[in-house]
């Protein structure tokens, strides 16, 4: 069993990030992560996973392990609605990983990072980055480190800082800066002002 706390989800909290904060928490790499919360989990399949979608995700098995990843989802998909594309496969979301290192210092990545249409961190107003800062290649999910979180598969931590233990503050409040998103989620009904 998975030691893990529902408040440790924050708002907007991407996938990515709790399973990140899970591997933190409970000293695990990806695949004993993986071989726990699906047992049908085989190594080869990395490339079949879906992050934004959870797709190739058992979600009924995250639940009994006490991860509750459903309104995360939901306010995913409502965001979608922004973006009025006929065209329904084409995602919205980058297949990448986008991130804000000031977050990431906090052990914090937003689904909105992934948005397509922000370039900016909507939480520091500053630029997004999307290519580890050592190697410069662009981070898939299955290109991360099996075994050290928020780390790029050459071995470079993506955070700058490592206080610890950073998991008191997992699932605070975080505030929107940016008016434009803030507008999109009050229209969604993700957020309401």
């Amino acid at each position: 069993m998975l030691t893990w706390r529902k408040e440790w989800i924050g708002p907007f909290d991407s996938t990515w990030s709790i399973f990140e904060k899970i591997r933190l928490v409970n000293s695990i790499n990806e695949t004993d992560l993986l071989s726990i919360i699906n047992p049908e989990y085989k190594k080869r399949q990395r490339k079949y996973r879906n992050i934004n979608t959870l797709i190739g995700f058992n979600l009924t098995e995250l639940e009994r392990q006490g991860v509750y990843l459903r309104v995360t989802l939901d306010s995913m998909e409502r965001l979608k609605q922004i973006v009025n594309i006929p065209i329904y496969h084409v995602s919205v979301y980058h297949s990448h990983l986008v991130y804000c290192s000031q977050c990431l210092d906090n052990d914090y990545h937003s689904f909105l990072h992934q948005f397509k249409l922000i370039n900016n961190c909507p939480f520091h107003l500053s630029d997004l980055i999307d290519k580890c800062e050592k190697c410069n290649k662009v981070i898939y999910v299955h290109n991360l480190s099996n075994n050290t979180p928020f780390c790029c598969s050459c071995g470079q931590s993506l955070k700058q800082s490592f206080d610890d233990p950073l998991w008191k503050k997992w699932g605070g409040e975080v505030h929107i800066k940016d008016d434009i998103v803030l507008s999109w989620l009050n229209k969604v009904g993700i957020m309401k002002s």
